[in-house]
């Protein structure tokens, strides 16, 4: 070990014993996060109750960096030099309830509130900020991007990789209609072979599909318009490839479920990935810094201590003393036993004992609704398995939930959100959903694969 590796060694050590020599016990008792001098800094320069960094905070905006993997190999990126899938959602779901800001940096709300779990349209994006709009009674704001997680069932809107010529005709000599810039949110209108039609602020016109970013870009299952839900393991230019490697042209699918820990680069880095490679988020939640000032050490980075989504391969068991002490959002047990089930508590979880519970990596950390059908037949959200959970499968169609509300009320809906889950008899299940503009029950057979609006 060479003397400058020495130094860094003995100074390091001396930092450690300074901060616990010379902090309170009370600071320990409280979140008290280490702050430095700018994010890239080597050692720490203090230690402060977050209360207090929060008082002396200058502004709001944060910077975000992603641990990504690649080819075997882990990348720190930031917030604007990827793409991640709610980047190309149309509508979102909010992960909390909060008043909205009247600006992208945070510092004054308005008179505008979400609830957690309400569905919004999201109207323009930035690095760290969504602008959104309530479908239910009038209102927008802004709000941090990492309390929005993307809603299935549209198909998003696209993304410009570079800057593109927006044209007038299909044509490559078509009439120029103006230049969109990269990273541009899109609204994608209409497929017409490799080309998109698109709307770009008050512009219309065509642009080169392969330079656009979309939801389809992220999508592990799709539905398509004859064969329902799909299996999807990639994009193909203009066509999606299922898992059995068949080819089908993206326009013909209506909806996508996405992965949250697919990403795309946006740049290209030394010895590393390059502009659209593929790259899986290991940290969902980023590293968020925030900027104080403080009379001894002026500006200072520090990290606001708060519960990271990450991902990881060790199997999650927990009993049930332990996942009682979560909130439930929703529990199922099979009909003539409670030792088989499942629960719904920030992650869907399954018990065969009655005692422990193993995570489904499927649902992440996700709340879904949850029952159990007369024939033992597993239901979270959307899915159902017929193997105690093993494996799960799309069951709605959506398109067919849509026709028939449609046609009963003479209403489009703006959205379809599936809010509760009953098992009945002969194998039937009830479902609660908003449409946007009500709240309507349907009954579902699960062996005719027969559905009924009830109200």
């Amino acid at each position: 070990m060479n003397q400058q590796k020495l130094f860094l060694l003995y100074l390091s050590i001396f930092f450690i014993i300074f901060f616990i020599d010379s902090s309170t016990a009370d600071i320990f008792t409280k979140k008290a996060p280490l702050f430095y001098k700018t994010p890239d800094s080597l050692f720490p320069s203090g230690q402060l109750s977050e209360e207090e960094l929060w008082t002396k905070r200058i502004r709001s905006e944060t910077t975000s960096s992603f641990q990504v993997q690649w080819d075997r190999k882990v990348f720190q990126y930031k917030q604007e030099e990827l793409l991640k899938e709610i980047q190309v959602a149309d509508q979102a779901i909010v992960r909390t309830g909060l008043i909205l800001f009247q600006d992208s940096n945070f510092k004054q709300k308005n008179n505008t509130s979400v609830s957690n779990q309400e569905v919004v349209k999201i109207l323009s994006l930035g690095p760290s900020w969504a602008l959104v709009e309530k479908y239910k009674g009038n209102g927008k704001g802004y709000l941090p991007l990492d309390l929005l997680e993307s809603f299935s069932e549209d198909i998003g809107v696209g993304f410009t990789i570079t800057s593109l010529f927006l044209k007038e005709q299909r044509k490559e000599n078509s009439k120029l209609i103006t230049t969109i810039p990269q990273k541009e949110r899109v609204k994608i209108i209409s497929w017409d072979n490799e080309k998109l039609f698109i709307q770009y602020q008050n512009f219309k016109g065509y642009v080169n599909s392969e330079l656009v970013f979309m939801k389809a870009d992220f999508a592990t299952q799709a539905l398509h318009q004859k064969d329902g839900w799909l299996s999807i393991s990639y994009r193909k230019g203009t066509q999606l490839v299922d898992a059995n490697k068949k080819e089908y042209p993206i326009s013909d699918f209506k909806a996508y479920i996405t992965n949250k820990y697919l990403a795309f680069s946006l740049i290209n880095k030394i010895n590393g990935p390059k502009i659209r490679s593929r790259l899986e988020i290991k940290n969902l939640s980023g590293e968020y810094w925030h900027v104080s000032l403080l009379p001894e050490h002026g500006e200072v980075w520090w990290k606001k201590t708060m519960p990271h989504l990450e991902r990881t391969n060790k199997e999650q068991i927990l009993k049930t003393d332990e996942l009682i002490k979560r909130k439930i959002y929703s529990m199922a047990f099979y009909p003539e036993t409670k030792l088989k089930g499942l629960i719904s508590a920030e992650g869907v979880f399954k018990t065969i004992d009655g005692d422990h519970w193993k995570k489904i990596d499927f649902f992440k950390n996700e709340n879904w609704p949850v029952t159990i059908s007369k024939n033992k037949i597993w239901i979270v959200g959307n899915y159902k398995s017929l193997n105690e959970g093993e494996s799960f499968e799309p069951y709605i169609r959506w398109d067919t939930l849509s026709q028939m509300v449609e046609s009963t009320y003479s209403l489009s809906p703006k959205f379809m959100k599936l809010l509760k889950l009953e098992a009945k008899e002969n194998n039937d299940i009830d479902l609660w959903l908003d449409t946007g503009f009500k709240k309507i029950k349907m009954r579902h057979s699960l062996d005719s694969s027969q559905w009924t609006l009830l109200k």
